[in-house]
């Protein structure tokens, strides 16, 4: 409900707050979080969240565990057929 521009602002800030902490941003609390941006809600944690994140990248190349897993597939099947996969 936040137009881009404002959370684009707001994820940067969150950025930078992560990184004077020392911390990944999905190691924010919620407190520090909201000391940011007040809107934000618990809900956010599981979308910070870097498998989840990564999870989410769902189409063919993507970072989604099945796609690395079917890119890696595909590979082994390549290096099979080139008689140097052992």
């Amino acid at each position: 409900g936040m137009p881009f521009r404002d959370a684009y602002h707001t994820v940067g800030n969150l950025v930078n707050l992560a990184q004077e902490a020392g911390v990944d941003i999905s190691e924010l609390t919620l407190e520090q979080l909201r000391s940011i941006e007040p809107q934000i809600d618990e809900d956010i944690v599981g979308i910070l969240d870097n498998r989840n994140s990564m999870n989410a990248r769902t189409s063919k190349g993507g970072t989604a565990t099945i796609r690395v897993s079917e890119q890696i597939d595909t590979i082994k099947e390549w290096l099979d057929k080139q008689g140097e996969y052992k």
